[in-house]
């Protein structure tokens, strides 16, 4: 699909000007042209502007190659284009209107130069910016500029994504290694080897600089060693063995953590998805740890490991429910509130299929509905008997412009309700999947036993529904009254 027009949107205008110019002579709309017709109207509204987004950078090699940018569409991680970009890429970031992608470029001795600029409405590489430049690092500001940290320069500048021109520059004197910005964007914060430089974004030069931080030295850039807390109190510095928290206000580091950093390059990247949460994930490295501030165990804790291939970036959704993992050969979605997997799998699986590495988000993450589910069988009252074969079955329906469902459970129940035990071989079931043949357990319960199923789609939003009470009972196979008969004597 590389390089053909797309409008951003179709309104009925659009669609009878596009209609006009794919009929033939006699007033006949050609066929090919109709199919045409249908996949911009596909990718137009994939790419509406609500419309959630990850973008993901996959190299044809582990040491660059070709660059090309896969668009997922976020509610049901499919891909919906491809976009070539010439040389291989390492980050990536994108406009506020989706209409522009920057990515900076990826080389074998970590000295990338230049920044490649893709549309996204029109599906091509449009052109390279700073060709000459080096540029170790790139971020999306809050008035919509891409800032950019020149390592040669020892500066950032804030770069216009329409014009594509430099607006506003700061001398930082030293090589930059991270940027963070208040959510205002009065205020922005920039990571260098042993400090952190906090800068009022209307004065030339540092209100503020923290000193004597520890440093280390890596061949690779220090992307996303620096995170700023949703309500900008507090700044989390990622070094190599440690994460260190620092209080905006008093810029005076108020903690230091200490972690078992397994990565090969020593890198962490950190980010908040509350206050005072913190998730940490090692680059080029399987692990991703969780820091709990305000917990008594004052010490970041291992949650999930990848178990596919060396995580190259994570990002956290606009309403940080969801964190997207890209690695090496996969990727995976996690869901923050049970800092659990929602799905986790390698889909690059041979050379052919390239490399990922950076991934950027774009569009309105808190979008659609939560899915229905309704439990069809066993009924209530039903009597089954033990150590049978039992089709536990129900139904589950997604709502328009809503996520596609990440998987179903099925649970068991012996007590009325009160309690409930995931069913083994039923604890993570696929997405399509709408019964499970359920081997009764050889117990007798009666009028107590209750199956709930439940479901969570790829945006972290659930639904569950419960059977009403059955039995268990060697007499198993009646539905309905469970009272013994009576027998009354008439005679003699």
């Amino acid at each position: 699909m590389t390089g053909h027009t797309c409008p951003a949107t179709i309104n009925d205008e659009k669609l009878l000007t596009l209609l006009k110019f794919m009929k033939n002579k006699h007033g006949h709309i050609i066929l090919p042209s109709l199919l045409l017709l249908l996949l911009i109207i596909i990718k137009a509204e994939a790419q509406e502007p609500s419309n959630p987004l990850v973008y993901r950078i996959i190299n044809s090699n582990p040491n660059g190659g070709s660059g090309t940018l896969s668009l997922i569409n976020a509610e049901t991680l499919k891909q919906v284009d491809q976009i070539s970009f010439g040389d291989g890429g390492y980050t990536a970031e994108v406009s506020l209107n989706k209409k522009w992608a920057f990515i900076t470029r990826f080389s074998s001795n970590f000295s990338p130069k230049g920044l490649a600029v893709v549309d996204l409405v029109g599906g091509f590489f449009k052109q390279e910016l700073f060709p000459e430049k080096n540029i170790t690092n790139i971020k999306l500001a809050p008035n919509g500029h891409i800032c950019i940290l020149f390592k040669d320069d020892k500066k950032i500048s804030f770069l216009n994504t329409e014009s594509f021109q430099e607006e506003k520059s700061f001398s930082i004197g030293s090589d930059a290694e991270d940027i963070v910005f208040s959510s205002d964007g009065s205020r922005f914060y920039i990571s260098l080897d042993t400090k952190i430089m906090a800068f009022d974004i209307n004065k030339p030069s540092p209100i503020a600089t923290i000193n004597n931080l520890p440093g280390f030295i890596s061949t690779f850039p220090k992307i996303g060693e620096l995170a700023i807390s949703p309500d900008g109190s507090l700044l989390c510095l990622a070094r190599k063995n440690s994460i260190l928290v620092i209080d905006t206000q008093s810029l005076r580091v108020i903690n230091t953590f200490n972690i078992d950093n397994k990565s090969s390059s020593g890198r962490l990247q950190v980010l908040f998805t509350a206050p005072k949460f913190i998730y940490i994930s090692e680059i080029n490295g399987r692990n991703i740890y969780v820091l709990d501030l305000s917990s008594e165990s004052n010490k970041p804790i291992k949650i999930l490991n990848t178990r596919i291939g060396n995580i190259q970036s994570i990002k956290a959704s606009t309403d940080r429910r969801l964190i997207y993992v890209s690695d090496f050969l996969g990727r995976s979605v996690i869901d923050v509130e049970t800092q659990a997997f929602l799905l986790s799998g390698q889909d690059l699986v041979n050379s052919n299929d390239g490399y990922s590495l950076g991934i950027a988000l774009a569009g309105d993450f808190s979008i659609g509905q939560p899915p229905s589910l309704a439990t069809l069988s066993p009924s209530t009252n039903q009597q089954v008997m033990p150590n049978q074969p039992l089709t536990i079955t129900w139904n589950t329906s997604v709502a328009p412009q809503s996520y596609s469902i990440a998987s179903h459970r099925v649970e068991l129940s012996t007590d009325g309700g009160s309690t409930f035990n995931p069913i083994p071989k039923a604890e993570m079931l696929p997405a399509d999947v709408q019964e499970f043949v359920w081997q009764v357990p050889d117990i007798e319960i009666l009028n107590k036993v209750q199956i709930r199923v439940s479901t969570v789609d790829l945006g972290a939003r659930r639904a569950n529904s419960t059977t009403g009470n059955f039995s268990i009972t060697k007499g198993g196979g009646q539905t309905g009254d469970t009272q013994a008969p009576m027998v009354t004597f008439l005679s003699p």
